[in-house]
């Protein structure tokens, strides 16, 4: 496990999990704000290096508006992969991610969204939806 996944995952799961809903989104609306500006493209190398432990994991990405440089860190976030890629595993991970926790689903799980702890049937809907399902919380 690399470093900032290590360290992503005791943040997410000691920290930011446990604060209320209301301050998740204001901080959240706040990094908007500041992720949409030019120069918080000077943040990309860093993140880079940090989840992915080398520079050169950049060169796999591209921006998705075909231009030669990303304009903001929010940009970076809907790069397209420089290379196609086929996934040749069992399982298939749509997103860059920490996969938090993991468990199968039964008719008494319970989820944690946003702090926040809803019912699986809340979610999902009756049992037959989601019974023999397996939860990856990323």
């Amino acid at each position: 496990m690399s470093l900032g996944a290590l360290t992503f995952r005791i943040f997410a799961n000691r920290f930011w999990a446990h604060l209320p809903r209301e301050v998740q989104i204001m901080i959240s609306r706040g990094h908007a704000v500041v992720y949409e500006t030019t120069l918080s493209r000077l943040f990309i190398p860093p993140y880079i290096w940090f989840q992915f432990g080398s520079f050169r994991a950049l060169r796999r990405f591209r921006p998705a508006n075909g231009a030669r440089h990303y304009r903001s860190f929010q940009d970076f976030f809907v790069r397209r992969l420089a290379e196609e890629v086929r996934p040749d595993g069992e399982f298939v991970w749509p997103c860059d991610g920490l996969l938090c926790e993991s468990a199968p689903v039964t008719r008494e799980f319970v989820v944690e969204v946003k702090g926040e702890a809803r019912h699986v049937s809340a979610v999902f809907g009756p049992p037959s939806n989601f019974l023999n399902w397996y939860c990856c919380r990323i």
